[in-house]
């Protein structure tokens, strides 16, 4: 895959303006005095321009501009839309992803605590310009992605060389998990279906902090920050995803439209199939986060039905202790496939 990048213009000195600005073409440098006049009478010019235009677009809009455009279009939100962007104290790119019109469903929100627990909820069809949102602002707030980031992570060492592929082998270090299939060495794949952390976080010391920083900014994975430790910043709380960037990310995922080799995404997509039927099939990942300092306990499952129709959706629900923990990680799947089915969709 190309990944070459245009190199910057050539920066240069305009003394008209007395300033740096960018240029196109090297070499472009004016040091003559004749434009030492020029530049001292620009603020003068550039505020009578800038009063014209804002006259003009008050003229032609009736409201005077904003220094934010969307703000100028908030008040046309029809009822029930919700603002995409994401809403995060997290760290990071403060960048407002491309996204669907979000629309709530209130309706919905029985099926969503049918298990018990509140919760998120978000999908979307492909091609559609709008999605569903259960759970109202929430539905854009970035949490932890816990394990559900090993599907991300998956494709970052796939692509950088250092997983062969989906029989790549790790033998266990031998210190005793609370999980027991933990307890065994693991392939990738047994390992994205296990969830086995120890597997991942000798993935990330291996791929090593700037190689991942790098993955993440190519995936465009969340907030893209990783903490302290490289070997648990998906596990506590540095890097966030919000359910509306977790469904973007997933039908990236299908359209083969991240930044990583062909051959990293066919294994990720047959690593992460759960179910088939006919001609529809369920590929997704679970995640569980227990908060090391502060934020909510929480619970994912996120991912997509291939099919006819591609929807893909993001579960996030959110336990009050106490709280049967059986109950708790079954309910993520559970209470998902029951969602996509009231949206009229067949899951397997």
């Amino acid at each position: 895959m190309d990944r070459r990048h245009q190199p910057p213009a050539d920066r240069f000195v305009d003394p008209r303006l007395g300033a740096d600005v960018r240029g196109s073409v090297p070499g472009t440098a004016v040091a003559s005095a004749e434009y030492t006049g020029a530049a001292r009478r620009w603020p003068v010019v550039r505020g009578i321009l800038l009063a014209m235009i804002a006259a003009t677009w008050a003229a032609c809009s009736g409201k005077a501009p904003t220094a934010d455009g969307d703000r100028g279009r908030s008040s046309s939100r029809a009822e029930g839309e919700l603002d995409p962007s994401p809403r995060s104290t997290a760290v990071g790119e403060d960048r407002e992803p491309v996204a669907p019109r979000l629309l709530r469903r209130p309706d919905l929100v029985p099926t969503l605590r049918s298990g018990g627990f509140d919760g998120i909820f978000v999908a979307h069809e492909a091609g559609a310009d709008t999605a569903w949102c259960v759970g109202d602002e929430r539905c854009t707030r970035r949490v932890s992605p816990a394990s559900t980031f090993k599907v991300p992570h998956a494709l970052i060492g796939l692509d950088a060389g250092v997983l062969e592929g989906p029989h790549h082998y790790v033998p266990w270090d031998g210190k005793k998990r609370a999980m027991e299939a933990w307890n065994q060495g693991h392939t990738l794949a047994s390992a994205i279906r296990e969830s086995v952390v120890w597997y991942f976080q000798h993935l990330a010391r291996t791929l090593g902090r700037e190689r991942l920083q790098r993955g993440l900014g190519r995936l465009q994975y969340g907030n893209q920050r990783i903490g302290d430790k490289v070997d648990r910043f998906w596990l506590d709380g540095s890097l966030a995803i919000s359910p509306v960037e977790q469904v973007a990310f997933w039908h990236r995922l299908h359209e083969r439209a991240l930044d990583v080799t062909p051959a990293a995404l066919d294994h990720v997509l047959a690593m992460t199939e759960l179910a088939r039927q006919s001609n529809v099939v369920l590929r997704g990942k679970t995640g569980w986060y227990r908060p090391e300092v502060d934020g909510a306990e929480h619970g994912w499952f996120a991912g997509c039905l291939d099919g006819p129709k591609r929807v893909c959706f993001a579960t996030v629900l959110f336990p009050v202790k106490p709280y049967d923990v059986r109950d708790a990680l079954g309910a993520r799947v559970r209470v998902s496939k029951a969602l996509l089915g009231e949206l009229g969709y067949m899951v397997p």
